[in-house]
C-alpha cells in the first residue's frame, strides 16, 4: 500500500502543472493584502464559508464601454490612501438577505508570498471590520486557516505593475 501511494505521489510531483499540489500555507483567519495595482494595502479575513473574494467598493458606478458592462469604484487602504479602478463586470451575485446584485470583477490580490488573479464581488464593508474578504477562490489549492491567529504574514509579492 504504501509503495502503491509512493508511486502516486512520484506520478503527480512529476506532472508540472500539479507541481505545488502538496504545498499547503497557513495563515491566520485576518492577514494583511495588497491590491497589487495602486499597492492598495488592507486587512481581509479570511473565511473557508465564503466562495468568492469580496473587496470594500465606495462609489460604485457601472457604465457602457466598447459594448460590455464595466464598472468604476474608488478602495481604501488602511493607510488612508484611495485608489480608483476600473475593470470589466464578468457578472453579478445576489447575496442571500441583500437588495442589490454585486458586480463582479477580476483583480491581482497578494496575500503572503501569493499573488492571484482572482474573482473579487464589491461591496461597502463601511459597517464591517474588515475591507476584504478572501474567500475559497483564492484559498484554492493548498491555504489552511488557523482560527486563532492573525498577520502571521506579510506581503512580499513582486508589486510592481506593467505600464
Amino acid at each position: 500500500m504504501t509503495a502503491m501511494l509512493l508511486g502516486m505521489s512520484a506520478g503527480l510531483a512529476d506532472d508540472e502543472e500539479r507541481e505545488d499540489w502538496y504545498k499547503v500555507r497557513l495563515f491566520g483567519y485576518v492577514e494583511p493584502i495588497v491590491l497589487v495595482e495602486g499597492n492598495i494595502q488592507m486587512q481581509a479575513r479570511l473565511d473557508t464559508g465564503a466562495e468568492t473574494t469580496s473587496l470594500h467598493a465606495t462609489d460604485i458606478e457601472t457604465f457602457e464601454k466598447d459594448d460590455e458592462e464595466w464598472v468604476r469604484f474608488t478602495t481604501e487602504g488602511d493607510d488612508g490612501k484611495n485608489a480608483e479602478y476600473e475593470r470589466e463586470v464578468l457578472h453579478t451575485v445576489k447575496i442571500i438577505g441583500e437588495e442589490n446584485s454585486r458586480p463582479v470583477i477580476m483583480m491581482d490580490v497578494c496575500l503572503g508570498n501569493l499573488q492571484k488573479t482572482v474573482e473579487v464581488n464589491l461591496n461597502d464593508r463601511s459597517e464591517l471590520t474588515y475591507s476584504a474578504l478572501i474567500g475559497r477562490n483564492f484559498m484554492q489549492p493548498g491555504i489552511l486557516v488557523n482560527g486563532t491567529e492573525k498577520n502571521t504574514s506579510t506581503p512580499d509579492c513582486d508589486l510592481a505593475v506593467p505600464e
